[in-house]
């Protein structure tokens, strides 16, 4: 009993490292996408299915227009992928 009461309480936080990154992952935001759609098609709005979640609804849009125009759903260095303004050719 006197262990129980000399042990100390510890707490553990929870790094940002230690959180997967479940919104990296394309095959994640194919489930998620077909989460928004399947309740979509039920009736049910977007914003609220994003919300039930915890997800941006500003990422579902984005993820359902590259999902319907064929693009990539991997995370991508932000930025254009070629200069249109290059002015010196080497």
């Amino acid at each position: 009993m006197e262990d129980l009461l000399n042990t100390k309480k510890t707490t553990h936080f929870i790094t940002r490292e230690e959180i997967p990154d479940i919104f990296g992952i394309q095959e994640h935001k194919v489930v998620i996408l077909a989460v928004v759609e399947s309740a979509k098609e039920n009736d049910f709005p977007v914003t609220r299915t994003c919300g039930f979640g915890s997800i941006s609804r500003r990422h579902a849009v984005v993820w359902r227009w590259k999902q319907r125009n064929d693009l990539s759903l991997e995370n991508l260095k932000p930025g254009p992928r070629k200069l249109v303004h290059k002015l010196l050719h080497r």
